[in-house]
């Protein structure tokens, strides 16, 4: 399974845009100005386009399957991996969408919430009924993923409020497990917990981004597990950790090792000596 931008020729995917928005005229307003991915495996099953908004919004402004790929898990895949990629670099993470039966629940399930609505978007802005799941469209729903730690402060103050009590939660959590990582080298709050790295690259002489994922999971019974996925190939990697060190094996292969690691700054670093992965970064997933 691969991950890469387009960044040239974007309407040889057009069968895959309509899928997300079924005008043309509307794709056309965001396409060439958005960042747009591409997931293959074997060949293209889903896409996601992306747009700079300014004041630290990041929005999805089209994302789609293939049919016979759908209720695979490629739509998810694509929100984790612009999550992770994007983390940081943008406050929020915003989406808008119908209200259908269909794409609300899924975004939910990804962790966004409402934020706003925009009244008769559908009626007023597409030259034709829009339906789904049964549902004619007709407001938009805006909903929103934080990308940060920052409290965005907007709308109804409860909002605001429970954002704000929910730092000082993490906050507290993190200097009670000081003593933790010093001891044990990992927080317990922190177990069971998934924890994502986004490397890319780009063969010579080709017009094209690779990106390259990897997740681990740290289970709270001193086990994990590691999903490495490179261009048309991935591993699988279980072992266990605890102070500091990791023993591990590959799933379906006779490989075993050892490696270390650290927590600095809210991020986790690993180090697998035996197949020579040096300081590989992970952020909270």
């Amino acid at each position: 399974m691969t991950i890469k931008e387009v960044k040239s020729n974007k309407k040889q995917y057009l069968d895959l845009l309509l899928l997300a928005d079924e005008q043309e005229s509307m794709i056309d307003l965001y396409l060439e100005r958005g960042k747009m991915f591409l997931l293959e495996d074997g060949d293209a099953r889903a896409e996601i386009v992306v747009t700079d908004e300014g004041n630290g919004i990041l929005e999805i402004k089209s994302l789609a399957v293939a049919p016979g790929f759908q209720r695979k898990g490629y739509g998810a895949i694509l929100v984790d991996f612009v999550k992770a990629k994007y983390k940081g670099t943008f406050s929020v993470l915003r989406v808008g969408t119908g209200e259908s039966p269909l794409t609300l629940p899924f975004y939910r399930r990804c962790g966004f919430v409402e934020s706003g609505r925009i009244k008769n978007f559908f009626t007023e802005n597409y030259d034709h009924p829009i339906f789904e799941g049964g549902v004619r469209l007709k407001d938009m729903i805006i909903l929103d993923f934080a990308l940060n730690e920052r409290i965005i402060f907007g709308g109804a103050f409860m909002k605001s409020f429970t954002k704000l009590f929910a730092a000082l939660v993490v906050l507290m959590s993190g200097l009670a497990c000081f003593d933790a990582w010093a001891n044990d080298g990992i927080c317990s709050d922190w177990q069971d917990s998934r924890w994502r790295n986004v490397d890319e690259w780009s063969p010579e002489g080709e017009n094209v981004t690779f990106y390259v994922v990897t997740t681990i999971v740290l289970k709270n019974d001193g086990t994990f597990e590691m999903y490495h996925r490179n261009v048309g190939e991935g591993y699988v990697i279980e072992g266990t950790y605890g102070n500091g060190k990791m023993r591990f094996k590959f799933v379906g292969g006779e490989l075993e090792g050892k490696g270390v690691y650290v927590e600095k700054n809210g991020k986790l670093i690993v180090t697998i000596e035996d197949i020579n992965i040096e300081d590989m970064v992970f952020t909270r997933d």
